[in-house]
């Protein structure tokens, strides 16, 4: 009998063009507040150099989006019922050096803190650390543990506390590669190697169970996650297949053969529409979570576009050499455009947080209010 999980081919559908103005009637425009430029994140998230007793930014999520977005936090998660971690760089102690050590800082639903927990990364320094510092992260493993930690080029630095105290349960070193953060779901952290993907028990660092990837994987392969499967495509074998590797049971849930490679370096999964975006040259195709079928491929021209998930609408930045950068908003399911705007002269990056759209040039941050097609 033929196995219902063989690759099949992905079929696509015909190429938007976002390189231009779309139609003038969907077009809108945005209103933003004044450019504004954001230091360190430790000033605005500490008092007498200890964590603020209450959250800053409580009841003022927008703002909150914008400070964050600004300063550059490191790492950042609410749960559903309110509680908030989040993971700052500490200011280093000799002036004109780098931020080193990270501060993991948990408050409660109303605001208070409840605890902190100071991460060291003292055994990387000097050009050893901008060479090799890859992402920092944090993983909610509700209701027992809260895990934060470095990657690096040569593995992953883990320390995973105690959710009610913050005490420290374990830290360790993962000595692989990853090509994602470190997932938390089901009381285990998932990380995704060379060869394969690995289910960690976080009490210990022990390897709980190891799934082989479907090629051999590394920098130039495409790796990305939603939360809850790893979605993977080696661009070092022939034919080249993009697979979704479930977490919860270790097992390939679908394949499908592609015409061409995937760029290892431009991605984004928008887990609220069930999409994830990969990029092919100059295209971006829009792939369903459920069964691996491409909703939607769009041109986006030879410039890195920015790609976000808005509340009803998968977002781009298309980047222009000689002409005003675009914002398009898509339908998530058909890749129609629901409305498009031209952003801020200078604008490079984006994101959409408590309601707001946040606009960043190479210094300032701007903020404007979502269009009402999004509300």
């Amino acid at each position: 009998p033929k196995d219902p999980l063989a690759a099949t081919p992905l079929t696509l559908p015909e190429t938007l063009d976002l390189t231009r103005p779309g139609d003038p009637a969907k077009q809108v425009q945005l209103t933003v507040s004044e450019p504004e430029r954001w230091g360190h994140c430790q000033p605005l998230l500490e008092t007498a150099g200890k964590p603020a007793q209450t959250f800053p930014y409580q009841g003022e999520p927008a703002l909150a989006a914008e400070a964050f977005f600004g300063c550059g936090l490191q790492a950042h998660t609410v749960a559903k019922d309110g509680r908030r971690f989040l993971v700052y760089a500490l200011e280093a102690a000799l002036p004109g050096a780098k931020p080193r050590n990270l501060q993991l800082v948990a408050y409660d639903a109303s605001g208070e803190l409840r605890w902190s927990h100071r991460f060291a990364r003292s055994s990387k320094s000097g050009a050893d650390f901008v060479a090799s510092h890859r992402d920092t992260f944090i993983a909610d493993l509700a209701p027992h543990l809260v895990c934060t930690g470095s990657l690096w080029e040569s593995g992953i630095d883990v320390e995973c506390v105690r959710e009610e105290s913050g005490e420290l349960a374990w830290n360790g070193r993962l000595p692989y590669w990853s090509g994602i953060a470190p997932q938390g779901l089901e009381s285990s952290l998932f990380v995704a190697d060379l060869s394969g993907l690995r289910q960690i028990y976080p009490w210990s660092g022990v390897e709980r169970h190891f799934q082989k990837l479907d090629g051999p994987g590394g920098r130039a392969s495409f790796y990305e996650t939603d939360g809850s499967s790893l979605y993977f495509s080696s661009n070092r074998q022939a034919p080249v297949t993009l697979s979704a590797h479930d977490f919860s049971s270790m097992k390939r849930r679908w394949s499908r053969t592609l015409p061409w490679q995937l760029d290892a370096t431009v991605s984004a999964a928008l887990p609220e529409h069930g999409l994830i975006v990969a990029r092919h040259q100059e295209e971006l195709v829009g792939i369903d979570t459920r069964d691996g079928s491409a909703r939607w491929v769009v041109a986006t021209g030879d410039h890195t576009p920015k790609i976000a998930a808005g509340p009803k609408s998968a977002l781009i930045l298309v980047r222009r050499e000689e002409a005003p950068n675009l914002l398009f908003a898509l339908d998530p399911r058909s890749g129609e455009v629901r409305w498009w705007s031209e952003p801020p002269t200078g604008t490079l990056r984006f994101d959409v947080e408590s309601g707001v759209l946040l606009l960043g040039s190479v210094r300032t941050i701007q903020r404007a209010p979502l269009p009402p097609q999004e509300q």
